[in-house]
């Protein structure tokens, strides 16, 4: 049976649409060092890192479209030292950022944003935080608190979640 996703792929695959393809690709495989080759008539599939991005001229059927990529790479300065290099404006230098990723930005000649990250250090979500004690059972609050999952998971609760209350369509902060 064919599957409905080929294998190596992820759910999503950003596809640009430039008028001049091939430069594009040019550019890819020179600052991301990706791999894949220009296909006349065909969008090019440059595989970067983990990911494929697909770029064409739209074959007539689409117009030009800019994208906005966050691209995570092994050195973030060097790949930006690069796209500078193939022409790139530079909207941000590299900079540590507060979410644990040193990051810069970029604009191609095609109008592309590539936002050029290499993760540097964990930020801990409130799950992943060491406790001091054991976990104590907490005095039920209000009716409209509820233990909301954050993306480890677990369920405590998470410090801003907003719920709607019962019968009551406006929204909540449940961390006060």
């Amino acid at each position: 049976m064919i599957k409905f996703q080929p294998d190596g792929r992820h759910t999503v695959t950003p596809r640009i649409v430039v008028e001049d393809p091939e430069n594009l690709v040019t550019f890819i495989k020179h600052v991301f060092y990706g791999l894949g080759e220009f296909r006349p008539g065909l969008p090019a599939e440059m595989r970067i890192g983990d990911s494929v991005v697909m770029v064409s001229d739209g074959g007539g059927l689409r117009e030009p479209a800019p994208a906005f990529l966050y691209v995570h790479v092994e050195d973030a300065d060097s790949t930006y030292r690069r796209a500078i290099a193939a022409n790139a404006v530079s909207i941000e230098e590299p900079a540590d950022m507060p979410y644990g990723d040193r990051r810069a930005s970029v604009r191609d000649e095609w109008g592309n944003t590539w936002q050029i990250a290499t993760h540097i250090h964990h930020i801990y979500t409130i799950c992943e935080l060491p406790r001091a004690a054991p976990h104590q059972p907490r005095k039920p609050r209000p009716a409209i608190e509820s233990n909301v999952s954050c993306r480890t998971g677990c369920s405590l609760p998470f410090p801003g979640a907003v719920i709607p209350t019962r019968g009551d369509t406006s929204r909540t902060n449940v961390a006060n």
